[in-house]
């Protein structure tokens, strides 16, 4: 069972026409030892108006950087932040530093995105 990704009404994804589903590309870090991976999402809509909302509208969005589920709820227990070191362009000794946060639907897919082990690994969707 999936969820309009604007107001979370129960939908089945046989009956939603293509022209209520909206397709992204993104990247997704598996755990905190590996590269980011290119995945595609589909994203499920009850009504047009619903969807028009969820492209239009300017509120943040967050999604969890294991499962990709949009997290309606920021908890302060499941966000992590921290700062990663990039070598500038043409440069081989001098470092930018960004500050990174990723926000956690849930304490599983944190201590996914932490686990080391090889079964940390997502099926794709």
């Amino acid at each position: 069972m999936l969820k309009c990704e604007s107001c979370g009404k129960d939908l089945d994804a046989d009956q939603v026409p293509r022209e209520l589903t909206y397709q992204v590309t993104k990247t997704r870090r598996q755990s905190v030892l590996e590269q980011h991976q290119s995945i595609r999402i589909i994203y499920y809509f009850c009504s047009p108006k619903c969807m028009n909302y969820f492209l239009t509208t300017e509120m943040p969005r967050f999604w969890c950087p294991v499962c990709d589920k949009l997290i309606q709820e920021l908890k302060e227990d499941l966000i992590y932040r921290t700062r990663i070191d990039r070598r500038l362009p043409g440069e081989t000794s001098h470092f930018k530093h960004i500050h990174v946060t990723y926000y956690f639907c849930s304490p599983e897919c944190r201590e996914k995105f932490f686990s080391p082990e090889e079964d940390a690994i997502f099926p794709d969707d």
